[in-house]
């Protein structure tokens, strides 16, 4: 029965990983210098990711089409619309 288990589970991370697709980039200013700890937020989600230090993010997402919000202290909020159905995408 372990082993069962074990294996079922082994073939839905494949099938999970095998249906994402990865969202990914950079956040700047409008000088092009990377802002660090940016938020990254998905309403359909209800959920996101930050920029690491150098501005950078990456998010693993079902292939479809997303708002993504992007927001900083002292900016304005910034709403773009992907399509992920294509596969990866780096913005």
């Amino acid at each position: 029965m372990k082993r069962l288990t074990f294996t079922i589970a082994i073939i839905l991370a494949i099938v999970c990983i095998a249906g994402a697709q990865k969202l990914s980039g950079t956040v700047t200013d409008e000088n092009g210098e990377p802002l660090p700890f940016a938020a990254i937020y998905l309403p359909d989600q209800k959920g996101g990711t930050a920029t690491n230090a150098e501005g950078y993010y990456e998010i693993n997402l079902p292939a479809r089409r997303f708002t993504v919000v992007f927001q900083y202290l002292g900016y304005a909020a910034q709403e773009k619309y992907v399509d992920l159905s294509q596969g990866d995408l780096t913005m």
